[in-house]
């Protein structure tokens, strides 16, 4: 950008795109062009060996099938099978004929072939094409050229009929001296323009968001400053310099001018080159179609029967004369000079608009013929030529695709971003709500805002994909039959959006992993506190339900206590007593029972040894035997030595912590690199100009705080 203008950026880029390209395009397709013309009217080419090799080949099998034929007539004369209207007489002399003309068929296909290119000659040779053009001194001069083929090789001298074309109409004249002086002459003053105040805007604040010490706001109203001071300086200074706006529109159209010129060009060539090939495979199958004449059903094979064959010899040999009919026609057009006073009159009497249209007249006019002709090349291509264009349609479709794609992605990175930039910034938001001044200035100032908040929000939602335009109900690739790709989704704020879900997920993956030595270890943790719970899972179970009992009974019996009843007796009755215990009673010996059924189930989980005291809380017959629990500390080989309440209170938590450090101390460092000036520096680069410095921030912030995508999945 220069002087923080996005519009003379958009200028360069676009030159490259669709000046420089497709001018080189244009002369390699022109060249191709020339060459294929004058290699498809040789009349050498259709006498080579190859040619003659493979019709003789085919002769001899033609007339194998003769005898076969002798032999079917000779079974209807024995049988008496000969029909009506003449029988095997007429089928014996239509044989004897055909066995005649077969010898002569590439002679035949020959003089049809030589016909239609001697008449195709006719036109050729009439074609004039010492075509003047205007250098740089003003002078006349005809315009030189090299012959692509040797004109002693191919007998027919090479002509520059594609460069006779585009010097009639060409399109770069648009970007000469003469024309951009008469722009600037008509451009000079006070003529401030919304695209002027964009550019400027947009490039300020673009600017202004990749530098942090200025910011978007800052950049724009620099802009907004910076376009005010030169529309007064252009109003008492008036400058020379041709308006950015006038300069991208006549890039555009130069650019599709030259980009159809070089599609007709390569499609016309491909035609010729594949009459060529489609004539050779007609010339050696020529004895079998003079054969399949006599056959009925042999005549109506595809391709090489007589019905088809013929039909194909005709249309395939003539359209070179038809063709070059219209090329004739097009060279009388350039000659008789029809738009030489529209031209002159675009740069002497005419507003820059009026002239662009003046100046388009004339490509319209020789490329809708071109067109025509093309047309008929197509058709005259053969099967051959169907599918070279086939295959051209999807080279040029893809390279079209290529290349709309990159525009857009380019207009996204640009007038996207300064568009986002400028609908988000507080200084738009203040125009909208502003409440300063009288209320005129103040409904002014708020519609004005509005407005450059819904500019600035088309360009940023917009993808500025051409391809996605409906033109007639058609999209682009519809009306151009070209495969170009499906038109881009979405604009810079939707690339904003997915680059900050982006970063959010790749936040996630860098997570440890089942694979890392953290997991790793508090998989074993888990491991070994599942082997401990499962060598002693019965007693624990035991255990926790004699637990509830007592706790029942100790709950009940403390209620009956706290209302009065602790003398009366409950409905637990003593075996050693021999009486039901008083409510008192059970309450005491309630939480004495819970207190060793607890102690008991802690000595299991904490893998020491215990030795049951109390028969009321346990069987009898364990009263006195020490229960061993400390052999069970060890499981799977896990040389711990830890218990269960070791693990699930100690060691599991500290390992999970530890991953959920880690995995924080991760997503900080990434969060960082991601605003960081480097990081971003390089997807700015990767991504085409399409990575947003904002949503950089965003995506920071977001990791840093664990948030939830905006599908409702989480990033952690």
């Amino acid at each position: 950008m220069s002087g923080l203008n996005v519009a003379e950026c958009l200028g360069k880029l676009f030159y490259i795109i669709l000046i420089s390209i497709p001018a080189f395009i244009l002369g390699i397709a022109g060249m191709f062009f020339n060459a294929m013309l004058a290699i498809g009217l040789n009349g050498d080419l259709f006498n080579a060996d190859f040619v003659s090799t493979a019709w003789v080949v085919v002769r001899d099998l033609s007339n194998i099938f003769f005898i076969f034929i002798l032999l079917y007539i000779a079974f209807q004369t024995i049988l008496g099978l000969g029909g009506h209207g003449g029988g095997p007489k007429k089928m014996i002399a239509q044989v004897i004929i055909m066995a005649l003309l077969i010898n002569f068929s590439m002679f035949f296909t020959k003089v049809i072939i030589d016909s239609s290119n001697i008449l195709a000659l006719i036109f050729y040779n009439k074609i004039d094409i010492e075509t003047k053009i205007t250098d740089t001194d003003k002078t006349k001069d005809t315009r030189s050229y090299i012959p692509v083929i040797d004109p002693a090789k191919t007998g027919v001298q090479d002509k520059d009929l594609s460069g006779g074309m585009v010097s009639a109409f060409d399109p770069t004249r648009m970007l000469s001296e003469d024309f951009f002086e008469k722009a600037k002459n008509n451009t000079q003053g006070f003529k401030p323009t919304a695209m002027g105040a964009a550019a400027f805007i947009g490039g300020s604040a673009l600017a202004g968001s990749v530098v942090p010490i200025i910011g978007t706001t800052t950049g724009a109203v620099v802009g907004l400053g910076a376009y005010t001071v030169k529309s007064i300086v252009g109003y008492f200074f008036p400058s020379d310099e041709v308006p950015q706006s006038l300069m991208l529109g006549i890039i555009v159209l130069s650019g599709l001018i030259m980009s159809f010129a070089a599609y007709a060009f390569f499609i016309s060539g491909l035609s010729f080159l594949g009459r060529l090939v489609e004539l050779w495979i007609l010339m050696i199958f020529a004895p079998f179609a003079f054969m399949s004449s006599i056959v009925p059903k042999l005549s109506h094979i595809e391709g090489i029967g007589w019905e088809q064959w013929l039909k194909r010899l005709l249309s395939i040999s003539f359209m070179a004369p038809i063709f070059m009919f219209f090329m004739y026609l097009i060279f009388k057009l350039v000659d008789s000079k029809i738009f030489a006073s529209l031209s002159d009159r675009a740069f002497k009497d005419q507003g820059t608009i009026e002239a662009l249209v003046l100046l388009m007249l004339p490509a319209l006019a020789i490329l809708i013929l071109l067109n025509k002709a093309t047309g008929y090349a197509k058709k005259g291509g053969g099967k051959l030529g169907e599918m070279a264009l086939g295959a051209a349609k999807i080279v040029g479709g893809a390279a079209g695709g290529v290349a709309l794609g990159l525009t857009a992605t380019a207009g996204r990175a640009t007038l996207g971003r300064a568009g986002g930039a400028i609908a988000k910034s507080e200084w738009a938001k203040g125009l909208e709500t502003f409440e300063g001044g009288n209320m005129v200035t103040r409904a002014l100032t708020q519609f004005a805002g509005a407005r450059i908040r819904d500019t600035g929000k088309a360009f940023g939602t917009g993808s500025l994909d051409v391809r996605g335009i409906k033109i007639a109900g058609q999209s682009l690739a519809s009306a151009t039959g070209l495969k170009l790709g499906e038109a881009q989704k979405g604009g810079f704020e939707q690339t904003r959006k997915e680059q900050v879900e982006s970063r959010q997920k790749r936040a996630k993956e860098l997570e440890v992993g089942e694979d890392e030595e953290l997991k790793q270890e508090l998989n074993e943790l888990e491991e070994q506190k599942q082997g401990l719970l499962r060598e002693v899972s019965h007693d624990i179970e035991q255990l926790d339900n004699r637990i509830k009992v007592w706790r029942e009974r100790a709950s009940d019996a403390a209620r009956a206590v706290r209302g009065g009843f602790g003398g009366n007796n409950s409905s637990v009755f003593d075996n050693t007593l021999g009486r039901l215990l008083t409510n008192t009673e059970v309450a005491g010996r309630s939480e004495t029972n819970l207190e060793e059924l607890k102690a008991h189930r802690n000595a299991i989980k904490d893998g020491r040894d215990f030795n049951p005291t109390n028969a009321s809380a346990i069987n009898p017959g364990q009263v006195g035997v020490v229960q061993n629990y400390s052999t069970r500390t060890r499981v799977g080989g896990v040389a711990t030595g830890a218990s269960i309440n070791d693990l699930e209170d100690t060691l599991i938590p500290e390992a999970h912590h530890n991953i959920e450090i880690e995995d924080r101390r991760r997503k900080w460092a990434f969060a960082d690199a991601t605003q960081g000036a480097l990081g971003q520096t390089v997807r700015m680069i990767f991504k085409a100009g399409e990575h947003s410095v904002g949503g950089a921030r965003e995506a920071a912030h977001k990791i840093r705080m664990e948030a939830k995508l905006d599908s409702g999945e989480k990033t952690h």
